[in-house]
């Protein structure tokens, strides 16, 4: 009981390979081992999760409300802002205009300001958003910790390189493929973020929404599901991911760039990295659309798959991070499971019950 509480990986390990006839020390779980045995995994562990500090719908639920409270304030901050508007319109109705001239001073000029630049409003919800959740990841990051910081730069350049080149191939297949044509909401939505002010657009799409997306859908839910196998908490986190963006084409790809950015936080352990990812691949995007031309067009292209290739393969042959093996300080934390699964000799695991 006391291993279930301190290392409920290694707990559900010795579980499943005394099921297999096997030893802890015979050999670590291959990564590529059938879909039989990981369900049987969380199968497990679910059954057993009870016995944790929560109860399984408890747990369900730290991860489910966390997203429901992100569109919340989203949806709570559109109608906040048609409130205002309709407000002052009808003010300004009801006088014949004799308000406009004063209102234009104040809170006529922010409205303004605002429908010129709808992307504004991504910025002030993302700094809503981030005086919510920041707190709400530090009291769930303990279990993601890294031993060795010394590696980052390299790290991110990586990461940087591979997702600035992972959304221009995207951008790519759907130039070439035509889907686009099948999804017309996505004009719209290509039309109000390009409006306005760039460096607004720059702030407010490329920074922000970055930080707080990172925070919430990596850091939060994944530190909330440190209980589930690394590959259920993955595709929870890019499922939900791509579903608060509530546009058919960019829930296809949000949620491939959801689960490579889950894939990247389990191996290195980092938030600060995939903040990294999710900035590059967002940045790409913008500079794309006022740098790139038909000139340079095959350029971009081939540095791009130059980019993920090489970007893909060396963070796959780069070392797995390390976790520091904390205890629970509070019902709020829990330590996760290590990032590589290696099986204990028994003496050495009897030194440790010492």
């Amino acid at each position: 009981m006391h291993e279930l509480y301190n290392n409920p990986h290694r707990y559900v390990k010795k579980k499943i390979l005394s099921v297999k006839g096997c030893q802890e020390n015979d050999r670590p779980l291959d990564t590529l081992e059938s879909g039989v045995k990981k369900l049987y995994n969380l199968l497990v562990r679910l059954m057993e999760v009870g016995m944790d500090n929560y109860s399984l719908p408890r747990r369900i639920w730290r991860i489910i409300y966390p997203v429901l409270l992100f569109v919340g304030i989203q949806f709570l901050f559109v109608i906040a802002i048609e409130v205002m508007t309709n407000t002052y319109n009808a003010s300004i109705e009801a006088s014949n205009g004799a308000a406009f001239e004063a209102g234009t001073s104040g809170i006529g000029r922010f409205l303004l300001f605002l429908e010129e630049n709808p992307t504004l409003r991504i910025g002030i919800f993302n700094a809503i958003g981030f005086a919510v959740f920041f707190p709400m990841w530090r009291k769930t990051r303990q279990g993601f910790e890294m031993h060795d910081n010394s590696k980052f730069p390299a790290i991110g350049v990586l990461i940087a390189f591979f997702f600035a080149g992972l959304n221009i191939v995207t951008m790519l297949i759907i130039g070439m493929s035509g889907i686009i044509r099948y999804f017309p909401s996505y004009h719209h939505v290509s039309e109000v973020i390009t409006r306005g002010s760039y460096t607004i657009r720059i702030i407010s799409v490329c920074f922000t929404a970055p930080i707080v997306e990172e925070l919430l859908f990596r850091g939060v839910l994944m530190g909330r599901m440190a209980w589930l196998p690394a590959w259920a908490s993955v595709l929870i986190q890019g499922i939900l991911f791509s579903l608060v963006h509530m546009n058919a084409l960019q829930i296809i790809y949000s949620f491939i760039a959801g689960i490579l950015l889950g894939m990247a936080y389990i191996r290195f352990r980092s938030i600060t990295l995939v903040i990294v990812g999710h900035i590059a691949y967002n940045l790409v995007s913008a500079l794309a659309n006022r740098f790139v031309s038909e000139s340079n067009a095959w350029a971009v292209i081939i540095f791009s798959l130059i980019a993920v290739g090489l970007g893909g393969y060396y963070l796959l042959k780069w070392p797995k991070a390390t976790l520091k093996e904390n205890t629970p300080s509070s019902q709020e934390t829990h330590t996760g499971r290590p990032a590589t699964i290696q099986c204990v000799p028994p003496n050495e695991e009897n030194a440790d019950a010492n």
